[in-house]
């Protein structure tokens, strides 16, 4: 909601095995210190917003999450980016979305 850059996102990373998210804004408006103090609020809220969630409307996001991870690759492409992203990491667990969607049924709100 906050106009801070003309970039900002979020993405997975995994450093030396160690999982991670991280959030990135480019800015030319805002200094970094700014920047860092709009994302921890961000968090914050986020985190808030999430705990008040009714119950329906969290199982209705862990279902849609759940589905989403088990879509089939649709192209060659697909499945080859999942399964060299499994050898390049040195973890190969060719199984991990499905681990991922039984773990997602253990998850509270409780938890978050």
């Amino acid at each position: 909601k906050q106009q801070l850059g003309y970039s900002v996102g979020c993405c997975l990373r995994d450093t030396f095995g160690v999982q991670g998210f991280s959030l990135y804004v480019l800015s030319a408006v805002q200094r970094p210190p700014a920047l860092l103090r709009s994302i921890e609020r961000f968090l914050q809220d986020f985190a808030r917003q999430l705990r008040e969630w009714p119950a329906e409307k969290f199982t209705s996001h862990i279902v849609g999450m759940g589905g989403r991870l088990l879509e089939p690759k649709r192209t060659m492409a697909e499945f080859h980016d999942a399964c060299w992203s499994e050898i390049s990491f040195g973890h190969p667990t060719f199984d991990r979305t499905e681990r991922a969607t039984a773990l997602l049924g253990t998850v509270q709100s409780s938890e978050l």
